[in-house]
């Protein structure tokens, strides 16, 4: 088998009937895959859980389930799911996404193109993204399809916007093993952007919920707080290569990293530290800005939840 999709489901009862509509539509029949829907202990008295068996029962493709035990805020769910998948590449939909209905045939149709052992350094194909009125999301590029990594394509040829990725099931395994609860999947993929290239399509696979107003970018709070701490450092300290051609995000990066460690009660000092040698210039004003955006947090009555 080529594809399994692997699915967070965390009481999606009312949003999965979507997802499931566009797996349907995918237009070859003969691009075998697999649906593994991963329950993040929805405990919301059976309807997510329902809902699964419901496709597992009745979908024309096969279907998988795995049923976590507690919650892990959507850390586990890409490991444990291809951890049962028996695809070659994996895709990590959310549960209120859609798939275009060419996605797979798009993928299948470029990997084709690299299925070569001179290729073992790609980790697969990531395409682009529309939102539900079928608007492009971010920045296009000037090429239709390119090898490179996430962070050369982000900070270097500065492509914003979401992309979607097709990996080969024993990176996710790999990647994703760790990741902690509050961690976003960014914090692997960039790890994979050290070690692995893609293969950079710009045709749009992946239909994104900007709308869904239970989303963590839409609760007011800076729910995560010192795990979102410890990526913004992480992705800061580990990527320098990258981000010094890329100003813009550096500079908001560092903002993002006093911001955040004023809301732990870190001091400027300890703050700095920190922080390599190289990202250490103009640190009075990076400071200042993230102590005024910390305080106009407050000021809006942004809840902060100090996370683990």
């Amino acid at each position: 088998m080529l594809f399994s999709i692997v699915t967070l489901c965390y009481r999606a009862a009312d949003t999965l009937p979507r997802t499931y509509e566009s797996l349907l539509r995918q237009k070859r029949s003969d691009c075998e895959f697999e649906w593994v829907l991963v329950d993040d202990f929805s405990n919301d008295d059976d309807s997510t859980a329902s809902m699964m068996r419901h496709f597992q029962r009745s979908a024309p493709f096969a279907v998988k389930t795995v049923f976590l035990e507690k919650n892990y805020v959507g850390s586990r769910s890409a490991y444990e799911g291809s951890r049962v998948a028996s695809g070659d590449y994996v895709l990590i939909l959310d549960q209120d996404d859609m798939l275009t209905d060419n996605a797979l045939e798009i993928y299948r149709s470029v990997l084709g193109k690299y299925s070569g052992t001179e290729n073992e350094k790609i980790a697969g194909v990531c395409g682009r993204c529309q939102n539900m009125q079928g608007k492009f999301i971010g920045t296009k590029s000037k090429w239709a399809e390119k090898v490179s990594n996430e962070l050369e394509i982000r900070h270097v040829e500065k492509i914003r916007g979401e992309m979607f990725q097709c990996t080969k099931r024993e990176i996710i395994e790999r990647f994703f093993s760790d990741v902690k609860p509050g961690y976003s999947n960014g914090y692997a993929w960039t790890r994979i952007a050290r070690e692995y290239d893609y293969v950079y399509t710009s045709s749009v696979v992946r239909i994104y919920n900007t709308e869904n107003s239970a989303s963590i970018s839409h609760t007011g709070k800076l729910k995560y707080l010192r795990e979102d701490f410890e990526m913004n450092h992480y992705y800061l300290n580990h990527n320098y290569d990258y981000l010094k051609h890329d100003w813009y995000y550096r500079v908001r990066a560092t903002v993002r990293h006093f911001r955040l460690g004023l809301h732990l009660g870190l001091r400027k000092k300890d703050l700095t530290k920190i922080l390599r040698q190289e990202l250490r210039f103009h640190t009075n004003i990076l400071y200042l800005l993230g102590v005024l955006v910390s305080f106009l947090d407050r000021m809006k009555g942004v809840g902060v939840e100090r996370g683990g």
